[in-house]
């Protein structure tokens, strides 16, 4: 007999911004998706894959990210940052990394990613977030989570 259990997974996006000279400011993420991609790494790693390093990135575009998504939204043009990764719960992981603006632009979604390389459709974890205006020099500490409950 088989059995089998449901399980959810929840995922979270929050981000700090540091400006220069000016107080944060912080703010959570109201549209964020565990893609199919991510589904599927998951399981590549439960089934003795390394998991490797993971990448944060961000982008500056309006699509809303859907299970099928594989980039954020018009990714932006600095580099992907590599991310810390710590178990934060027993049941739940996280990532973090800081983004530092190469010019003056609008944030408005950011992903966690498989590869450090740009153009690559590899999203674990896709999210919108209220739009945030950077200057060459800002900031974005972003934190991903991921709960398996």
């Amino acid at each position: 007999m088989e059995a089998r259990v449901q399980s959810r997974a929840k995922c979270t996006l929050t981000m700090q911004v540091r400006r220069k000279g000016l107080l944060p400011i912080e703010g959570g993420a109201p549209g964020v998706v565990f893609t199919q991609f991510g589904e599927e790494w998951v399981a590549d790693v439960l089934n003795g894959l390394a998991p490797g390093t993971q990448y944060i990135h961000w982008g500056t575009g309006a699509a809303v990210p859907s299970k099928g998504s594989t980039n954020v939204s018009t990714p932006g043009t600095e580099a992907r940052v590599a991310a810390v990764r710590a178990e934060a719960t027993a049941d739940k992981l996280q990532w973090t990394a800081t983004i530092v603006a190469n010019g003056t632009k609008t944030i408005t979604n950011a992903g966690l990613f498989k590869a450090g390389t740009l153009g690559v459709g590899d999203g674990i974890i896709i999210g919108d977030h209220t739009s945030q205006a950077v200057n060459s020099g800002d900031e974005i500490d972003y934190t991903i989570t991921l709960e398996m409950t």
